[in-house]
């Protein structure tokens, strides 16, 4: 399954934290606030994208680029566990210690972006479970 053919599959996926049952969570400590597993802080001007299975958690933020399009900067993730971190294989480019999905067209929507976020998100986990290249 090619990128862009996963991206059909991902239109229904939400960028909404996953459901947790209540009662299934307990406060880290005596005066802690609970919270549910894999939930990022909000943070203005980011977009955080909770995997379909509820075990990942992924930040970016969306930037208008002079030359046209946007920009899907990746500004947090799951670790790789051991598989390879390099630009090909993950689908991300480095440029002046910012990573950003590798995605050419740009995107020329924020909605656009959105599904592209959401599909490189999932294939990403998938890449980091099972070593399948997207």
């Amino acid at each position: 399954m090619t990128f862009r053919e996963f991206l059909e599959v991902l239109l229904s996926a939400s960028f909404e934290p996953p459901h947790v049952a209540p009662g299934s969570q307990a406060p880290a400590g005596p005066t802690a606030e609970p919270r549910l597993p894999g939930l990022l802080p909000h943070i203005p001007g980011t977009l955080v994208y909770y995997s379909l299975d509820g075990t990942a958690a992924f930040r970016f933020k969306f930037e208008i680029q002079p030359s046209g399009g946007i920009r899907i900067y990746i500004l947090e993730q799951p670790g790789y566990r051991g598989r390879s971190e390099e630009s090909i294989p993950t689908h991300r480019i480095f440029v002046q210690g910012r990573k950003f999905i590798c995605f050419d067209p740009l995107p020329q929507t924020t909605e656009q972006a959105r599904k592209i976020a959401r599909a490189w998100s999932e294939l990403t986990l998938r890449y980091v479970r099972t070593g399948e290249r997207f």
